[in-house]
C-alpha cells in the first residue's frame, strides 16, 4: 500500500532532514540537562552541595549555539544522499524507512565508538608516568607533545 507512494521532492526531504536534526539536537539537550539535574540532585543529597553553585544551562546553550549548525550540516551531508538513493530504489514504505534509519544510525554510532576506541587506545598504551601532567599524551624532554 505504501510502496506505491510518490517520491518526495528535494524540498520536502530537506525539511524532513532539518526537522530530524533539530529534534535530535533538542532530545540531546534535554537528556544532557536531565543528567545534569540528576547529578546535582545526587551531589546535593550526598555531599550537601548547593544548587546555586551549579551551572546547568551553560553546556545546553553551547550545544544549541554550536550544535545546531553542525547537526544541520551533518544531517544534510549524510541524510540527503541516503534518502535520495533510497527514493531511487523505491524504498518508500514505513518499514523501509525504519530499517534504513536504524541501520544508518547504527553505522554512525559504530563509527563514533571506533573513533573513541582509537583515541582511548592512544592514552592506554602511553608509557608516560601516571602522575605526569601530559594527560596521556607522550612528551619529549622539553615537554612538547610528539606529533
Amino acid at each position: 500500500m505504501e510502496s506505491g507512494m510518490e517520491p518526495l521532492s528535494t524540498r520536502s526531504m530537506r525539511l524532513g532532514l532539518a526537522t530530524a536534526a533539530v529534534a535530535g539536537l533538542i532530545s540531546y539537550i534535554v537528556l544532557s540537562l536531565a543528567f545534569n539535574v540528576l547529578e546535582a540532585s545526587v551531589a546535593t543529597l550526598a555531599f550537601g552541595r548547593r544548587w546555586e553553585d551549579l551551572r546547568i544551562l551553560g553546556p545546553a546553550m553551547l550545544y544549541l549555539i554550536f550544535g545546531l549548525p553542525i547537526a544541520l550540516l551533518l544531517s544534510f551531508a549524510v541524510g540527503l544522499p541516503i534518502w535520495k538513493r533510497s527514493e531511487a530504489r523505491a524504498f518508500r514504505s514505513r518499514r523501509s524507512a525504519w530499517i534504513l534509519g536504524a541501520s544508518t544510525g547504527a553505522v554512525i554510532g559504530l563509527l563514533l565508538a571506533f573513533i573513541g576506541l582509537l583515541l582511548g587506545l592512544g592514552i592506554y598504551f602511553d608509557d608516560s608516568s601516571y602522575n605526569d601532567t601530559t594527560m596521556g599524551t607522550r612528551s619529549v624532554e622539553t615537554g612538547c607533545p610528539r606529533c
